[in-house]
């Protein structure tokens, strides 16, 4: 899984289960059930599981509003 480059999102993941490894630049970070990190859509990461596993991805996307504009 890659990341799409995007300057005003980002994404949370939950592992539920499994086991596997997270990439941003030349970091990486091991990563197991119950795990949550957040991944700059901005920047270069991957994520890769090494076993059967189960995920919850939230995309979070900053939204400005004022009472005058009355929309997103």
């Amino acid at each position: 899984m890659r990341a799409k480059s995007r300057n005003d999102v980002v994404m949370v993941m939950v592992l539920v289960e499994g086991n596997g490894q997270v990439a941003v630049g030349p970091e990486t970070a091991k990563v197991g059930p119950s795990d949550i990190f957040l991944l700059d859509l901005a920047r270069d990461w991957r994520v890769e599981l090494h076993t059967n596993f189960s995920a919850i991805f939230v995309e979070l996307k900053e939204v400005k509003w004022t009472p005058e504009s009355r929309q997103f």
